[in-house]
């Protein structure tokens, strides 16, 4: 992966986020987390899943990416 698509994810990542502050959803957590996961930033990653399960227990994609990173 480019230093383009890093910088993309990075940029993704942190709207998610900041989205998902200002309205919480554990589904734009759960795109936080794969942004992350894509860009190499693990912990932050599994922190974002852990985050959407506290939103939402039945989300089921936020709990299997954890599990891999766990």
């Amino acid at each position: 992966m480019n230093r383009y698509s890093v910088s993309l994810l990075d940029e993704a990542s942190e709207d998610f986020v900041a989205a998902a502050r200002s309205r919480p959803a554990p589904e734009l957590l759960l795109m936080a987390g794969k942004s992350m996961e894509a860009a190499g930033k693990f912990p932050e990653a599994a922190e974002a899943y852990r985050r959407a399960l506290n939103g939402n227990a039945a989300l089921a994609e936020a709990r299997e990416r954890l599990n891999l990173l766990e």
